[in-house]
């Protein structure tokens, strides 16, 4: 018997030669009913052992296994509510003290805050040496540019800082 629809469980008879059978069967015409030689097919296997399956299952006490583990997540959730609330208040405290060190850094970046205004102070002093040094270099061009005649150039590069950042 073979399967034809699992959904539905129908079978069939399926004649052919197995070539797997080692004996031999004799067949005799003579007889009537037509006896014809068959084997046990592997549906009949399949039946067994899902019905040793269910036997199984049937012995296995499921009540008793799902009190068992209400009772060990009842004994759970205590611990983890512990671990919980300590978590709770760590994470506080860190979030406090991200939001102390956030307040502070926003107040050395607003526009007035004395960081930001030595900031102002030395680039101002940047940009008073480097024009010194300019100049300097310009006195020295034109005074060897003039024994040779070569043309004087000068380029300006002018820094500034203020309160919206920086700007050339």
């Amino acid at each position: 018997m073979r399967s034809v629809n699992p959904l539905t469980g129908q079978l069939y008879v399926a004649m052919a030669f197995d070539p797997k059978t080692s004996e031999l069967v004799d067949y005799d015409a003579s007889v009537w009913p037509i006896q014809i030689p068959s084997l046990a097919g592997s549906f009949d296997k399949l039946q067994e052992q899902l019905k040793a399956f269910v036997d199984k299952l049937r012995g296995v006490p499921l009540g008793e296994l799902a009190t068992n583990l209400n009772g060990s997540f009842a004994e759970l959730k205590r611990p983890l509510k512990q671990v919980n609330s300590a978590l709770n208040l760590d994470v506080r405290g860190a979030l406090q003290q991200t939001q102390k060190t956030l307040s502070t850094f926003n107040e050395d970046q607003s526009k007035n805050s004395p960081a930001r205004v030595r900031l102002g102070q030395a680039m101002n002093e940047v940009q008073r040496t480097a024009r010194s040094v300019h100049n300097r270099q310009l006195v020295g061009r034109g005074a060897a540019a003039m024994g040779r005649s070569l043309p004087v150039t000068a380029t300006t590069l002018v820094v500034k800082f203020d309160a919206n950042g920086w700007s050339s």
